[in-house]
């Protein structure tokens, strides 16, 4: 871990995408998990994100789901902003989710927040928010 600051290590289940019930017609729900920290090295956090991966699937908490691991990088994503707009381009890990329902988060993320997960003697801080 590259901070000396952090009490716990923030980890965001991205929560924006279609409601329960208002998914349009040929459309999935999915969603990611990430680290939101910059003062956590990038290699730690794609550790993070696959112990949560283990964990979920140990335990069986999303038996409909996909789990898989991304690299998102913005500069490839968006290569014409990455020209004009240097610094606002980013990499990081992402844990994406398909399908999962909003019901499904919200059971998954109480259980995350139930599991005591953690990396090098940092608690792991759950939530979900876009």
């Amino acid at each position: 871990m590259t901070s000396k600051t952090l009490d716990s290590i923030p980890i965001n289940i991205w929560d924006d995408y279609y409601e329960d019930g208002y998914v349009p017609a040929g459309e999935v729900q999915s969603t990611y998990v990430y680290v939101e920290s910059s003062e956590i090295k990038l290699e730690d956090k794609e550790q993070c994100l696959l112990k949560i991966k283990k964990y979920i699937e140990d335990n069986n908490l999303l038996r409909s789901s996909v789990l898989s691991m991304v690299y998102y990088d913005t500069a490839v994503k968006y290569p014409k902003l990455a020209e004009e707009m240097p610094s606002m381009m980013f990499t990081r890990w992402e844990l994406h989710i398909t399908p999962l329902t909003h019901k499904e988060l919200d059971y998954l993320l109480e259980c995350l927040l139930e599991s005591g997960l953690g990396f090098n003697y940092l608690p792991m801080n759950f939530y979900s928010e876009s």
